[in-house]
């Protein structure tokens, strides 16, 4: 399953068809200087949609993270040429093979 972001000019593809997403504004520097991002998805199984927003399973972040930021290791990070980087974190510890399979594009 694939996501295109029509104002970001990126893709990011899921390891699995199985599941629902949603993306949303946020601002937060996840607890850490030099991180600020801007969006974040939030992704579950497809059987259990009706808790997307309440209890993901993977929060994915895009962000703009200075080269100074030292950004803990409970996220994947993903980045593009043009500067920004994807945070992925498993929140569900079972889909920590899932946060590291999403490719972005």
């Amino acid at each position: 399953m694939t996501y295109v972001s029509n104002k970001g000019g990126y893709s990011v593809v899921f390891p699995s068809p199985n599941i629902s997403y949603s993306s949303h504004n946020t601002q937060t520097d996840l607890d850490t200087k030099g991180v600020n991002c801007y969006v974040q998805f939030n992704v579950i199984k497809y059987s259990d949609k009706a808790n997307l927003e309440i209890t993901p399973a993977v929060k994915i972040y895009e962000c703009r993270v200075k080269s100074t930021a030292q950004v803990p290791s409970m996220y994947a990070q993903k980045s593009l040429g043009d500067g920004r980087t994807f945070l992925i974190e498993a929140i569900d510890p079972s889909w920590v093979d899932f946060a590291n399979g999403v490719v972005i594009q």
